[in-house]
């Protein structure tokens, strides 16, 4: 369940995102978009999915979702990939071709974001929160952590011996 504070959060930093990105002279189609947190994305810090009418091709709606595991991180690492959910709902088209560099470029440089076009590996892993460590007892040492608690027995390859799962806290 999502905190409801961390809901107002989300949706006042998207209405910060909004005035800067109408400063500039673009509108973001908010009666037409959502945003939410989610907690099944897994490798990506942020999504914008767009959905298309038919008939005429237009976009008529856009979801944008963010990790939870951002609402741990300081309100401009959120900004940030909020400023970045949202332009790729100005240019949808685009993916992150030249108009999208372009938006991007104008807000890092007019207003300090630090947008970019891929969230670095290290951006990522780091709001990886693992709740599970694998533990040799045999070997006396964690040889990996895990998301889940697997449902059989697992086996250390080196000593081929039975791994304990510690909750990590």
């Amino acid at each position: 369940m999502i905190d409801t504070t961390q809901e107002d959060r989300l949706n006042d930093l998207y209405r910060q995102v909004v005035s800067d990105f109408l400063y500039l002279g673009y509108e973001v189609p908010t009666h037409k978009t959502n945003i939410k947190w989610e907690y099944r994305l897994k490798n990506s810090l942020g999504q914008c999915r767009s959905t298309k009418f038919s008939r005429t091709g237009e976009f008529i709606h856009h979801r944008i979702t963010l990790n939870t595991r951002l609402q741990q991180f300081s309100d401009d690492i959120v900004k940030d990939t909020i400023a970045h959910e949202c332009i790729h709902t100005i240019c949808p088209r685009d993916k992150h071709g030249c108009t999208f560099q372009y938006i991007m470029n104008r807000l890092n440089i007019l207003f300090g974001y630090h947008i970019e076009v891929k969230n670095t590996k290290e951006e990522v892993q780091k709001a990886k929160s693992y709740k599970w460590e694998v533990y040799c007892p045999h070997c006396n040492k964690v040889i990996g952590k895990r998301h889940r608690r697997p449902s059989c027995d697992m086996v250390h390859k080196a000593c081929k011996n039975t791994v304990i799962f510690r909750g990590i806290k």
